[in-house]
């Protein structure tokens, strides 16, 4: 490894009398520094065209500025980091000072300005107009959450409700056609139910009116025939297609739009590198909503005053808390809000079943989530085994890092093109969050500091072998780590640009060696069980949990650092699922653009009417004597 060309002694001469008290804190924003001298390196800027001359001992000074600090904390700070002396504490701050006159450090203030003059606001209107909900036989959790769409929506805050009915019947399940049917005169919007049947029609018109190949429309929502997988991201990307040009919400049919709060929530705006959360236990046996304060206002008004919204809306919303706004960002960070940026997704806490199938995730929570677990042993196994969690983003976060789960109310910006997500198996929304921020570099999502109920028909329970289940890398999880990766670096781009070096990717993907895939499906695997145990361990150091709850922390270590073959004997076949997946996505691109462009043009009520699927039906049986303009296929 090469030597730092800052590993140098650091010393500064001159007066040690401190200078004047200013609360006004400042960061230094991201810069490439190069040594030119025995004294001088020449920095270059973040989003500055010209570099600067500093000495070498102010460019490392400038380096553990790497928090919003005043100059005082900046300079005890520099005085750790750099194995300086305490008596230059007040020298360290008046160079400090010397840097934030030359712009080199920025206030909060200054930071605020920027993101306002670089983020213009949008003056399009940010209704959410439609809600989409995903089901698939299950009339009951359904009426649960029409029950409150009834009592909590008010006239006019949604215009219509699309039931997007995945069961394997053309027309849906009786019973959830039935239960739409009866509930249409008791809600104040539009409520329409779409089955298999009706989408299938709706895509081939789409098709035959955007000039798009209708089996790669078909595949983009269906999948192969041949995979046995549940289809968990078919409902999100169809309505990606109903949605085109709009604002929309979706959701699963065992989420409710009741929505609670925790205990002395932080609704403060702040902007942060990654989502953190708060995590409470619900009592075993009690009911799931004792103890948590519900929501003052309509949840889906809350994702509306968000998404849309550009970055420097965000800030200033948060303005008159300049330091909860701007504690969490570093360089890094400010870097990417310094682009333009929009919030193009929103998401909320989870109040009931998590939504996750393993359990592993919570053994690398923050400490003081894990509290309630080290009390007495029989509790902790109640707490764990119920699977009942109440869990709220912190605060009302606005961050670069899209960890989703679209089970509960998401929103969507969908006014500019989106692109689907896989259609069938696990981790569908991290590799729709992937895509979203690959094709519109400064994409933000807000997290909301509210829950909404999730309550599965038949509730799940955490079993102690689950501990001995690993975490583990699947397709969806491996294409958004490697987008994240491909993306650093790369200049933003329109979305051709950006959908033309997706498909060159994916192609490229395919068409290497096999053996180099695989040799990366393992390398994903690796990175994602050592970071686990990382992270495994230094909780554990933290916690210093009671011995109950220490051995399945080193329950959890020995299944991460386990090496019994069965990851290796899944990783060919995990390679040529892998390869199949992006070689047919490349190639449908185009065919998605054409039918989301088309899409956008369109009332969302005309596509669901049954006049524009007429349409298709009439093109599938043109009368005798005649052949049909377009060649369709089957579902692909």
């Amino acid at each position: 490894m090469a030597q730092d060309p800052f590993s140098f002694d650091f010393s500064l001469s001159g007066s040690t009398t401190p200078a004047a008290f200013d609360r006004t804190r400042y960061v230094a924003p991201p810069f490439d520094a190069r040594v030119f001298s025995d004294s001088e390196a020449s920095l270059l800027v973040s989003r500055q065209n010209e570099p600067v001359r500093l000495s070498i001992t102010a460019a490392r000074l400038l380096g553990a500025c790497d928090r919003f600090r005043t100059l005082e904390e900046q300079a005890r700070q520099a005085v750790n980091q750099l194995h300086a002396s305490t008596a230059q504490t007040g020298q360290l701050t008046r160079e400090l000072r010397d840097l934030a006159e030359r712009g080199l450090l920025l206030s909060q203030g200054d930071l605020l300005k920027r993101l306002q003059h670089g983020n213009p606001s949008d003056h399009r209107s940010t209704q959410i107009d439609t809600l989409f909900v995903r089901t698939c036989k299950r009339p009951r959790t359904l009426a649960r959450l029409l029950d409150s769409i009834a009592v909590l929506t008010e006239p006019g805050e949604l215009k219509r409700c699309i039931v997007l009915d995945d069961s394997d019947s053309d027309g849906g399940d009786p019973r959830t056609f039935q239960l739409v049917a009866e509930y249409r005169s008791r809600l104040p919007l539009g409520l329409h139910h779409v089955g298999r049947g009706q989408r299938r029609a709706i895509i081939e018109e789409l098709a035959a009116q955007s000039e798009a190949e209708a089996a790669d429309l078909h595949w983009f929502i269906e999948g192969d025939n041949d995979d046995d997988q549940p289809t968990y991201g078919a409902s999100l990307n169809f309505a990606l297609l109903l949605g085109a040009g709009e604002m929309f919400a979706i959701m699963d049919d065992d989420a409710s739009l009741n929505a609670f709060r925790l205990q002395e929530t932080d609704t403060r705006h702040r902007f942060a590198p990654t989502t953190s959360a708060r995590l409470e236990f619900p009592e075993p046996g009690a009911d799931l909503t004792a103890g948590f304060e519900p929501l003052a206002t309509s949840p889906l008004a809350e994702h509306a005053r968000y998404l849309g919204r550009s970055g420097g809306d965000f800030a200033v919303l948060g303005k008159t808390d300049l330091d909860a706004l701007f504690e969490r960002v570093d360089p890094q960070l400010m870097h990417e809000l310094s682009a333009p940026t929009r919030i193009r997704i929103t998401t909320n806490g989870t109040l009931g079943d998590p939504g996750t199938a393993g359990i592993q995730w919570l053994f690398s929570e923050p400490k003081e989530n894990l509290a309630a677990l080290c009390t007495d042993e029989q509790r902790y196994h109640r707490l764990i085994e119920q699977r009942r969690m109440a869990r709220s983003p912190d605060s009302i976060q606005a961050t670069t890092a899209f960890t989703l789960m679209t089970t509960t109310l998401t929103g969507i910006d969908n006014r500019e093109l989106l692109l689907p997500t896989k259609s069938r198996g696990g981790n569908e929304d991290l590799l729709f969050g992937a895509l979203v921020k690959w094709m519109h570099p400064g994409s933000l999502h807000v997290g909301l500091p509210h829950m909404l109920l999730h309550q599965r028909p038949e509730p799940r329970r955490w079993r102690p072998e689950d501990l001995d289940r690993p975490r583990s890398t699947n397709r969806g999880r491996f294409l958004a780590d490697q987008l994240g990766r491909l993306a650093v670096g790369l200049p933003a781009g329109d979305t051709n640009s950006r959908m033309d070096l997706l498909r060159g990717w994916l192609l490229g993907l395919a068409g290497g060696p096999p053996d180099e895939l695989i040799w990366r499906l393992q390398q994903d695997m690796l990175e994602l069980r050592g970071t686990t145990i990382e992270r495994v361990r230094a909780r554990l150091a933290e916690l210093k949990p009671p011995p109950w709850l220490a051995a399945d922390f080193q329950r959890s270590l020995a299944a991460h650092a386990r090496d019994d073959g069965l990851d290796r004997a899944g990783t060919e076949a995990m390679a040529q699922e892998t390869i199949r997946f992006a070689r047919r996505y490349a190639a449908g691109l185009d065919n998605w653009r054409r039918a989301w462009c088309l899409a956008s043009r369109q009332p969302v009520e005309r596509l669901i009417h049954p006049t524009f699927t007429e349409q298709a039906n009439d093109r599938r049986a043109p009368p005798p004597g005649r052949t049909m303009g377009r060649r369709t296929a089957p579902l692909g």
